[in-house]
Formats: C-alpha cells, structure tokens, sequence
C-alpha cells in the first residue's frame, strides 16, 4: 500500500482547493465570461503555463485562505489520528495563536505555492511524466507522495449572481485516483479581468476527502 503524506487523495487535493478560495466582492460577472474564466484556467494548467495561470487566480489570496479553512477542519481530533507525525506536528504549530504560528504559517504557505506552481510549470498537472519529483524547497518530504497526476477541470456550467461576482459549477477530475470532485467557485472581475476567487463548497470538498481516506484503510 502506497505510503501518503495524509491520505490518498489529499495531497492532490489541496492543490485543487488552494487554487480556489479567497473573498471580497466587487462588480458583477457575467455568466459568458465566468465560465471562460474557469475554462481558461483549466487550459492553462493543461499548457504549464503559470503565467496565465495567476492572471486567472489570485494565488497568494487564494492560498492563505485555503490554508485557513484547511487548517481548522484539520485540527479534528478524527483527522489528526490520520495524519502523518511531521505534518501533524507542523499544522498544529501553525494553529497557535502566537508568532512561532504565525511563522510555521507562513513557511507552509510558501511551500504549498511553491509545489502548486511547479506542478503547473513542470506539466505534472497536466499529466505529463517529467522523470522527477516536484521541487517544493526545504519541506520538499511532505510532499515527496503527492499525487501528480492530471488536474482536469470539467462540464463546466455558470450559475446564479453572487455577492457581485458570479458561480461556476464544474468538476476537477484527478487522473492520480480517477475520482471527480464537484466545485462551486466564484468568480468575480477584477482590474485585467476575471479571476477565480474562493470555493464554495470548500467544506464538502474536506468531508469528501476524509471518506475516501475511510475506505482506503478498511
């Protein structure tokens, strides 16, 4: 059984979540183009091209709150049991309410961009085999069995007006565990146009994750 860094699927996960979560809403988006939006970053996963990648997405927005929201849910004494002690041991330090939090904090932060971003510039997300590891710096074992395999985003649909911006509905396909995981995203315009803010149904997406581990380990 393969080894994980804390259960199957969640590496590859945070990386799907850490791309997409953030707040604060401004002008209304139009159906048409928060679609694109969403369509475009999909594409541009697929094209290892980072670049366009953070004009679609604020990365370091998105990322401090998808840590936020990841580390409460992970501070459960259910999920803890699961974790691997390295991990256990860095997230709880970065819970703390004190500047040792603040900065295991943000030392997790820039490790988690930094894997996110060489996943996309490497072509590991869009499935490509590129004969090594991606490098995440000085915590690179935490990352050393995530999945790497294909990120693809599908059957992407505009939904409803949303606090000025708009939702998008869609799937993230992981080609790591073949597993399809349903997103509601916002998207709102901003100054160089539409950008994916924050996820949804980010709750979901966590629950979802600690069943799977469930029945990994029957």
């Amino acid at each position: 059984m393969r080894d994980t860094l804390f259960f199957p699927g969640a590496s590859s996960l945070l990386c799907v979540f850490f791309l997409l979560i953030a707040t604060v809403p401004v002008a209304e988006a139009s159906s048409v183009e928060a679609r694109d939006c969403v369509i475009r970053i999909g594409q541009a996963i697929d094209e290892a091209d980072v670049q366009s990648f953070s004009r679609l997405c604020d990365v370091d927005t998105l990322l401090e709150k998808g840590f936020d929201a990841f580390l409460q849910w992970s501070q459960k004494p259910e999920i803890v049991q699961r974790m691997q002690p390295m991990l256990a041991v860095a997230l709880a330090q970065a819970a703390r309410d004190d500047s040792t939090g603040k900065t295991v904090r943000l030392l997790l932060l820039r490790e988690f961009r930094a894997f996110l971003l060489d996943g996309i510039a490497s072509g590991a997300f869009a499935g490509r085999k590129t004969g090594q590891r991606v490098q995440s710096g000085m915590l690179a074992p935490l990352f050393a069995n995530a999945s790497l395999g294909r990120k693809e985003i599908r059957n992407v649909e505009a939904g409803d007006s949303y606090e000025g911006g708009r939702l998008v509905h869609f799937l993230v396909y992981d080609a790591d565990n073949g597993n399809e995981y349903p997103l509601n995203g916002f998207v709102r315009e901003e100054e160089g146009g539409m950008r994916l803010i924050y996820i949804c149904n980010i709750q979901e997406l966590f629950e979802r994750i600690s069943e799977e581990a469930e029945q990994y380990n029957e």
